[in-house]
């Protein structure tokens, strides 16, 4: 209800407000109501997926569970590991702490 109805009028805004924009001018209705449609989706995507992954770790073995926290952690370290060292120096570091932070507030 609400939550539906804010979010739809977020997503309006939005295209609404890229009117001066010259992409906005090229896009058709039909890209148009695509693009409301995926600003209306999405939220509730991102919410599911972090309500399914919450319920399902309840289940985990504490063995299970931090392999996975280590594969996660080795993974973000990859991705922003830039010189490809193995290390991560205080910029990287700091990248891969907001992105943990970020993940948790979802």
């Amino acid at each position: 209800g609400g939550v539906g109805a804010r979010a739809a009028t977020s997503a309006a805004t939005q295209i609404a407000g890229r009117k001066d924009n010259d992409e906005f001018n090229e896009l058709s209705p039909m890209q148009t109501v695509i693009e409301l449609v995926r600003s209306l989706v999405r939220p509730s995507a991102q919410r599911l997926s972090s309500w399914w992954k919450r319920a399902r770790w309840r289940f985990f073995t504490t063995e299970k569970k931090l392999r996975l926290a280590r594969e996660d952690l080795e993974w973000r370290f990859e991705r922003y590991d830039g010189d490809r060292d193995g290390r991560l120096n205080a910029q990287e570091l700091s990248q891969v702490i907001a992105t943990i932070t970020e993940d948790r507030e979802r």
